[in-house]
């Protein structure tokens, strides 16, 4: 009788253990994020010593000696690696060290396989080692190779590792690892190679900081930290450049920080991070390193003016006054659900690609609805401009494709327009008509070779509806019948990501701005972050100015830039001038006479919107064209 309820026991703890190693698993990929994912193989390894713990009490036994205080367990002796070569064991075991090899030779050079498939390719990994039995999951550091290097460990020890692999998307994915006990000795035998960083670092209260001394990491700055109890402190992060008058700060409930736009174009940085909470201050060591991408640091001058050959026909120009806008904002936390919308159904987070925020779907895809007062009114103007930026992954697949609805599908159920915009990654669909972007005929419609972001832009007139895909229109109906009310943004399936977007209000002719204001005022002129490069999807409105000087001899302007408040005001004036600059010799390099153009830049002196909302910073990152005689 007791053998039989042992029996049964076994089964249930060894389902409910495989349940709960499932439901943590699905939650790393439903969420990407590393601390769900750091904590796998500890939550894993812990639920399996209670099941061995438990089976060893119903049968008198106890838990194997060597693995609950890092001592060497003489049992093992048969899995030495004394004097073998590593680089034939990693060929024969696929990992060095193999789990539970013994008399592993210091330094360790631990090694694993590349993490790249259909399903997920791993840009750099990230490395984690502990003593067996103690405390924590300690960060050695980042390689972007295969492989990594461990110096300081101790002799006669039991040590386990892991790794976790992160793709060029900020989405992270559990790699494999295992234990392994140290020899007495130094390597006989060893394998060549470097890792990008070495942590002996001692960070003071902080159990972890990267990158430390010595780190070489890719631009923008991404800093990452640990500390015991971390939920009882709120951080200040302090980042400085080796040529700059001052540090940036930052202040944050989370345990990273992102620095997106920097002062000048160094390379070379120092940070510091310190935690307040509990009574408590204390102050991380600082810690210097270096960034690899430096072309695409900070706002420099901009270069020579070239026209953009594919968006030159681009004729597109945006509402004059923003209603909805969503970045979304760096401020927003990964993880979480983007505040600016609600959700219809699926699920969406912020994630970041190449340091930039976006939108994640995630699980199968999902709907979100911009967050607004009064959703069940009808909130789209009888003229309005829609954009955004989407995503297709690399690959075929029939849920390759965005639904755009013009209601709220949660809110204005059975109001609003009936049609959606099909958004794929060779072309639009909508109504009847089915048209591709030039140079993806020869493609199935669901085929994206590559991974690519598209602008859509969508303009309606009382009636008229037209799409864009990127620099060229697709979708031109003339007659529409219906009334669009809102937004729903639908995406099939996970890794579609969706940034950039904007509703704008209707328009008058530029010229017949010019009549009645003496000059044109353009939030269609789009730049990169903290730079004067103008984005392609500006054309649009550039072409439109440069045709209305070309049918207006007579007309000359002042192109004038302005900025929101965000940042300092001096670096706000300076991009303001370089950007106005920027529009002025594009129009230039098109043909028009230098002498009937000049330039100004007036930073954030003159809003005409709230900064204190996003709607409000979108009107005043602007451009105006005013005229002068």
């Amino acid at each position: 009788m007791k053998r039989t309820l042992a029996f049964i026991l076994i089964v249930l703890i060894g389902i409910s253990v495989e349940a709960q190693v499932k439901s943590v698993e699905k939650e790393t990929k439903k969420q990407g994020t590393w601390r769900i994912n750091r904590n796998i193989s500890k939550g894993v390894s812990s639920g399996l010593d209670e099941v061995e713990d438990g089976i060893g009490g119903l049968f008198g036994k106890k838990k194997k000696n060597g693995k609950s205080d890092g001592k060497s367990n003489s049992d093992n002796s048969g899995n030495s690696v004394a004097g073998k070569d590593p680089d034939a064991l990693f060929a024969e075991h696929g990992i060095y060290p193999p789990d539970d090899a013994t008399e592993v030779s210091i330094p360790v050079r631990l090694k694993w396989q590349e993490m790249d498939n259909d399903d997920f390719r791993a840009a750099h990994y990230e490395l984690y080692l502990d003593i067996v039995g103690a405390s924590g999951n300690n960060m050695l550091g980042v390689s972007r190779k295969t492989e990594y290097e461990c110096k300081d460990l101790k002799p006669n020890t039991e040590y386990a590792w892991h790794f976790v692999g992160q793709n060029s998307n900020g989405e992270y994915m559990p790699g494999g690892g295992g234990r392994f006990t140290t020899g007495s000795g130094s390597a006989g035998v060893t394998s060549t190679g470097t890792n990008s960083q070495t942590n002996t670092e001692d960070f003071g209260a902080f159990s972890s900081m990267f990158p430390a001394n010595g780190g070489v990491i890719a631009f923008p700055p991404f800093l990452d930290w640990e500390i015991p109890n971390e939920s009882d402190y709120t951080f200040t992060v302090h980042l400085e450049g080796d040529d700059w008058s001052d540090w940036m700060t930052k202040n944050t409930t989370k345990t990273n920080a992102s620095f997106t736009s920097n002062p000048t174009n160094t390379s070379n940085f120092r940070w510091q991070v310190i935690a307040e909470g509990n009574g408590q201050r204390l102050e991380s060591p600082w810690q210097s390193f270096t960034t690899t991408d430096e072309g695409s640091l900070a706002a420099s001058k901009p270069a020579a003016p070239k026209v953009d050959v594919q968006w030159s026909k681009f004729d597109f120009v945006p509402g004059d006054e923003v209603i909805f806008e969503d970045g979304p904002s760096v401020d927003e936390e990964n993880g979480e659900f983007p505040s600016r919308w609600d959700l219809f159904e699926g699920s969406a987070e912020i994630g970041a690609m190449n340091g930039e925020p976006i939108i994640m779907f995630l699980n199968g895809g999902g709907a979100i609805i911009p967050y607004l007062k009064n959703p069940d009114q009808d909130y789209l103007p009888e003229i309005f401009t829609i954009e955004f930026d989407v995503w297709f992954p690399k690959g075929q697949t029939t849920n390759n494709r965005y639904f755009i609805s013009f209601r709220d599908k949660k809110n204005q159920w059975n109001k609003g327009l009936d049609e959606y915009l099909t958004v794929t990654p060779t072309g639009l669909e909508f109504e009847s008509t089915n048209k591709r972007y030039p140079g993806t005929e020869n493609l199935g419609w669901s085929v994206e070779p590559t991974g690519k972001w598209r602008h859509i832009s969508i303009a309606y007139t009382k009636g008229k509806f037209k799409a864009y895909m990127d620099d060229t229109r697709l979708i031109n109906v003339p007659h529409l019948e219906g009334d669009p009310w809102g937004l729903t943004i639908e995406a099939q399936a996970e890794n579609m990501y969706l940034r950039n977007i904007r509703i704008a209000k209707g328009g008058v002719k530029y010229y017949d701005r010019v009549l009645s204001d003496g000059k044109i005022i353009v939030n269609g002129i789009r730049f990169d972050v903290n730079k004067a490069t103008i984005k392609p999807e500006s054309n649009g409105a550039i072409n439109k100015i440069y045709k209305l000087m070309q049918k207006q001899p007579e007309l000359n302007f002042s192109v004038e830039g302005h900025t929101d408040s965000d940042g300092d005001d001096a670096l706000n004036q300076t991009l303001s001038e370089e950007r106005a600059k920027a529009v002025m010799d594009r129009l230039i390099s098109m043909g028009i006479s230098a002498n009937r153009l000049k330039y100004a830049g007036w930073g954030e002196s003159k809003p005409i919107g709230e900064n204190g909302t996003s709607e409000g910073k979108a009107n005043n990152r602007r451009v105006e064209f005013v005229t002068f005689n």
